[in-house]
């Protein structure tokens, strides 16, 4: 279902051949253009998505939530914090020229579940990787509906599909499976010390 994926491997094989194609394919420049047009899908679902957080988590304020998601969808950096900068001078050269981790596995909090899913796809696929959620138990409707949005998005612009997926039912033993798997490069955790 759109990005939702009921086995961690599965989700875990799928974002990684995505993220070597998007790796292999998409430059810069079209990096940005997928990020601008999921920019613009998203925010045509702003109360849809501040909503269903609020409905299904009965947390923070809905109003609130809209300010959130117009904060996320359009103040998360994008590639333009990606400038290769080159340094000369007596002792040499040295040059920064920032290359994709690859897959990463990501855990989401109850209180900003969408919020940080957008947050988080937009930062990291303007760095050319893919991510897998592992989202709050306690908040997998919303997190499946952003998913979802985020998954149309890439299909319609012809990316590929699985950059950014989560697992259906979360508990702490797909979580380890993202946590072990070699294909992760990178592990991301949002929320509070019990979960991080």
């Amino acid at each position: 279902m759109r990005g939702v994926f009921d086995d961690a491997g599965e989700a875990l094989a799928a974002g990684a051949v995505s993220q070597q194609i998007y790796m292999r394919d998409y430059n810069i420049r079209e990096r940005e253009a997928l990020l601008s047009a999921l920019r613009g899908d998203l925010t045509g679902h702003i109360e849809e998505l501040a909503r269903s957080v609020y409905e299904e988590t009965g947390i923070g304020v809905y109003e609130d939530k809209i300010l959130k998601h117009q904060l996320v969808i359009s103040g998360t950096p994008g590639t333009e914090v990606l400038q290769t900068e080159a340094v000369s001078g007596s002792d040499g050269l040295s040059l920064t020229d920032y290359a994709p981790f690859g897959l990463i596995g990501a855990v989401t909090p109850v209180t900003n579940p969408t919020e940080t899913i957008i947050n988080n796809a937009i930062s990291m696929l303007a760095g050319g990787n893919a991510v897998v959620f592992n989202v709050h138990p306690s908040a997998v409707k919303s997190p499946a509906l952003v998913i979802g949005l985020i998954h149309d998005t890439l299909k319609k612009t012809g990316a590929p599909e699985n950059l950014v997926t989560m697992i259906a039912k979360p508990t702490m033993e797909t979580l380890k499976t993202i946590m072990s798997s070699p294909l992760v490069k990178l592990l991301l955790g949002t929320g509070g010390m019990a979960m991080v």
